[in-house]
């Protein structure tokens, strides 16, 4: 008992003076659960290389859950996020869609390479290569956030894959004279450049609606990597919003956001949006269904930026409302 007692104090005590210790504690704990929730899922792991110039032999790992069924349906995660995340609303849908989730180029277990241009032409075009050479398309196409932008762009250039494109809470959409995420950017503030706790915790209260209380090791972890991350997150901001400028409205009038793109789009979008997202507000898709009246969207309650950490059964349920009211589409657009 005293032997066991003497080695839990030296444990504790490294774990006080070494913070990688709490790290790597809190990244096996964070792996071992995805790998779980992957296996009773059935998510395999796959690997594909890019062929164009800009992504030659750049290997991307993405999950696949397949089951057989008539429908495939993308998920594109958000910025700083990974494929794994996901997998806490696809629980939820494999019982109605084989499931693909990538790891965007840049994040998850993808090589970072400065040399490699990430503006979001470029991820559309990698998508639509990786689309037809590991899946069946047309697609229900999913995206969060950054992945929900990739999402339209991707709807906006290749209509032929999309069957049907849910973006939830994207960026690179314009709402005049609320913009808060870019207003911030302008000024000079990044919310995704932590460097200490005090900037994790501000992260947090602008993510989630609900608030999230620290998780022993799991935080450490998660902090850690953000502040290992910083100056690669900051890259990859400036590369994607080059040409970014604090006139927001001349922007919009440049086609700097999705906004003229979804005005002229006849692919069918289904907005899904956080009713308390800080990042881009919940009003955003009401004032882009007055440019495109075809468009729907409905509101994820009481939920901020990321309803598929936050709300995924919630998040699932409105997906799968979304495919039973569409779950007879096939080439609609193309007969406009």
């Amino acid at each position: 008992m005293k032997q066991t007692r003497l080695v839990m104090d030296s444990l504790v005590s490294l774990m006080e003076k070494g913070p990688s210790l709490k790290e790597w504690i809190g990244h096996s704990i964070i792996e071992r659960f995805y790998q779980n929730l992957a296996n009773k899922l059935g998510a395999t792991t796959h690997y594909y290389k890019g062929s164009e110039w800009w992504m030659d032999e750049y290997t991307i790992p993405y999950l696949k859950i397949d089951r057989d069924h008539s429908e495939t349906l993308l998920y594109l995660h958000g910025f700083s996020d990974r494929k794994e995340s996901f997998l806490l609303t696809a629980r939820y849908l494999a019982k109605t869609f084989n499931i693909i989730i990538p790891d965007g180029p840049g994040f998850g277990k993808t090589i970072k390479n400065h040399s490699l241009p990430y503006q979001i032409e470029h991820y559309a075009r990698w998508f639509e290569r990786f689309i037809k050479e590991v899946a069946e398309p047309p697609l229900w196409i999913v995206g969060n956030s950054a992945g929900g932008a990739i999402a339209s762009k991707l709807a906006f250039l290749y209509p032929d894959l999309v069957k049907l494109c849910i973006p939830v809470s994207p960026a690179l959409y314009y709402n005049p004279g609320n913009n808060p995420f870019f207003e911030e950017f302008a000024n000079g503030k990044f919310l995704f450049f932590v460097s200490d706790q005090k900037d994790y915790d501000y992260y947090l209260t602008r993510i989630f609606h609900k608030e999230i209380k620290p998780i022993r090791f799991i935080t450490d972890a998660i902090l850690a990597e953000f502040i290992r991350n910083r100056f690669w997150y900051k890259h990859m901001i400036e590369t994607n919003l080059k040409g970014f400028h604090s006139d927001l409205l001349e922007l919009e009038k440049t086609g700097f956001f999705l906004n003229k793109e979804l005005e002229k789009t006849n692919v069918p979008f289904h907005f899904l949006w956080g009713e308390f997202d800080t990042l881009f507000p919940s009003e955003t898709p009401k004032y882009l269904q007055t440019i495109n009246p075809a468009i729907k969207y409905d509101l994820v309650k009481n939920c901020g930026h990321a309803p598929h950490v936050e709300k995924p059964l919630k998040l699932a349920k409105m997906i799968l409302s979304i495919y039973k009211e569409n779950r007879h589409l096939r080439t609609r657009w193309n007969l406009w």
